[in-house]
């Protein structure tokens, strides 16, 4: 069980309130539960599987904030943010997977 304190001071993680990390980690964990059905994920170390919670837990977090940018200009300024379940699900992979690795199909 990945616990708040856990989320501060292993995972060093500041985007997610006390109060809000009981509900993103819930979600978190049913997002890497279904992957695991179809995928195969490894975790190479003894932190590996709690660590990608967090990280799902913050990406997911963001999305609802819609703070993924898909794109930004300098000169002018501008900034375009993408939408879309495939950009949220690239981008959880892409989370879970600086921790543990994610294979196409069941061991």
């Amino acid at each position: 069980m990945v616990t708040y304190d856990f989320y501060k001071n292993t995972y060093l993680g500041t985007a997610l309130s006390e109060a809000a990390f009981p509900q993103a980690l819930a979600r978190a964990n049913a997002w890497l539960e279904s992957i695991e059905r179809v995928c195969r994920v490894d975790c190479p170390g003894p932190d590996s599987r709690a660590m990608a919670l967090c990280a799902v837990a913050e990406a997911m977090a963001a999305w609802e904030k819609r703070q993924f940018v898909a794109s930004t200009t300098v000169g002018g300024v501008s900034v375009r943010y993408e939408a879309g379940q495939n950009r949220l699900q690239k981008q959880l992979l892409q989370n879970a997977g600086i921790f543990v690795a994610i294979r196409r199909g069941v061991a």
